[in-house]
């Protein structure tokens, strides 16, 4: 592999020196130790980390499914509250419409007995002239 072509033991040993060649294989195999561990240790430091971002994201999710729940009861009440404005516009409605009718049936009274007075006024003023011109009549014989 490419990153191990670097290793000391990328030479050929000396076969004819046993100790030279286990020395050499030796600390080949500590650099390809020390590099595992170096990657072992990325690997574990990358683990960590996506570990702790699943974490996170698993509280977002519930964070977001919390924002839902209330955005469904949230709109729920939005419903009932509307449903309620609705019944309350209905009640006004109908009271708005009784006070005008009775306003209206209050001012046909009001015109009835003004003209009705009216009425009386006359007769009133018609008999009084009556009675004055009989008690000038009455006052000449």
């Amino acid at each position: 592999t490419p990153g191990l072509v670097d290793l000391p033991s990328a030479r050929a040993p000396d076969l004819g020196k046993p100790e030279a060649a286990q020395r050499e294989v030796d600390a080949a195999f500590a650099e390809v130790e020390r590099r595992a561990g170096g990657e072992a240790t990325r690997l574990r430091l990358k683990l960590h980390v996506a570990e702790d971002l699943q974490r996170q994201q698993a509280r977002l999710i519930e964070a977001l499914r919390g924002a839902q729940h209330r955005a469904e009861q949230l709109q729920e009440d939005h419903e009932r509250l509307r449903s309620r404005m609705s019944q309350v516009q209905d009640s006004v409605d109908d009271f708005l419409e009784a006070q005008r009718n009775r306003t209206r049936e209050e001012a046909h009274r009001y015109h009835s007995a003004l003209a009705e007075l009216r009425e009386v006024r006359a007769e009133l003023e018609s008999a009084t002239a009556c009675a004055q011109r009989v008690a000038e009549v009455e006052g000449a014989n």
